[in-house]
């Protein structure tokens, strides 16, 4: 597990949780050293990370913290993987709405819903 600015980046299975320490996301300097640090993690990482955004305890989130989702997002995808956002509360559910966030992003309601995109069940054997 590593621990960074307001991020714990855990592995569980074969994808990594980024879990939001902190409920306000308006500071900056904030939102950039965790982007940062996410960022940083995935350049570590081999091709084709696959990432759950646990944002369960983000009450707010500054357009400066939009700007790092998609960064992220577009770090994830460059390297041929796949990123999945849960555990958003109905307030940053409807900021992704309003700001068209919810046309590129994937978003569900929890880890275990996100970690069964990640990982669908294989098809049956012929």
């Amino acid at each position: 597990m590593t621990s960074n600015f307001g991020v714990i980046i855990q592995k569980v299975e074969t994808a990594h949780v980024v879990y939001f320490l902190d409920c306000r996301m308006d500071e900056n300097a904030k939102i950039m050293a965790v982007k940062d640090k996410v960022l940083g993690f995935l350049e570590k990482l081999g091709e084709a990370p696959l990432l759950v955004m646990d944002m369960q305890r983000v009450d707010y989130l500054a357009s400066m913290g939009l700007s790092m989702i998609a960064a992220i997002e577009k770090q994830v995808r460059k390297k041929g993987g796949k990123v999945v956002f849960c555990g958003a509360k109905p307030s940053l559910r409807e900021l992704f709405r309003v700001t068209n966030m919810e046309k590129i992003l994937t978003v569900v309601e929890d880890q275990r819903h996100a970690m069964a995109l990640l990982h669908p069940p294989f098809p049956p054997a012929r």
